[in-house]
């Protein structure tokens, strides 16, 4: 049995109602909503479940926001790239941004500008192997602080075309 059913109303809204059971929309084609205009779509559920087979696309000429309570994630079989033209913002209003590569390295870029790390609370680097500054290319390096200590299980190493170390007081 095929059924077509087509309704026009020239004022006022449609409303469809299922109080007995759901509502199923089935297109062997497709389903198309909103494509005369642009127009708003309204969506509150207790629920909300989207499958998709193939691709899911979500594009706007505006703003994107997507807003949660409890704890979510955003998991992807592949690359997932965050954007932001004008910047980039991540915030953690408590608790701590945990960045971990489990199979990979992370590596932090900043092509045109500087990276600035600032902590109300220690600054601390630690690795299993090695720690490298100007690895890559000799590069200056100004530590200035209030007090300055450098231990090392082993040699320490001071290479330099010419060092010079001045002090206030006496020192031995």
């Amino acid at each position: 049995f095929v059924a077509q059913l087509e309704t026009t109303r020239l004022y006022g809204a449609v409303d469809i109602d299922a109080n007995a059971g759901a509502l199923s929309l089935d297109g062997s084609t497709g389903i198309n909503i909103g494509t005369e205009t642009d127009v708003a779509i309204n969506i509150d559920a207790l629920t909300l479940d989207i499958d998709a087979s193939g691709a899911l696309t979500i594009d706007s000429a505006s703003t994107f926001s997507v807003d949660a309570v409890g704890t979510s994630n955003i998991t992807t079989n592949g690359t997932l790239t965050l954007s932001g033209s004008t910047g980039l913002n991540i915030a953690a209003h408590s608790g701590e941004i945990d960045v971990t590569a489990t199979q990979g390295n992370i590596d932090v870029n900043a092509i045109a500008g500087t990276i600035d790390i600032d902590s109300a609370g220690a600054l601390t680097i630690d690795s299993a192997t090695s720690i490298y500054i100007g690895g890559s290319a000799d590069k200056p390096v100004n530590i200035d602080s209030t007090a300055f200590a450098l231990d090392a299980s082993t040699t320490v190493a001071i290479d330099g075309t010419g060092i010079s170390i001045d002090a206030v007081d006496d020192s031995n």
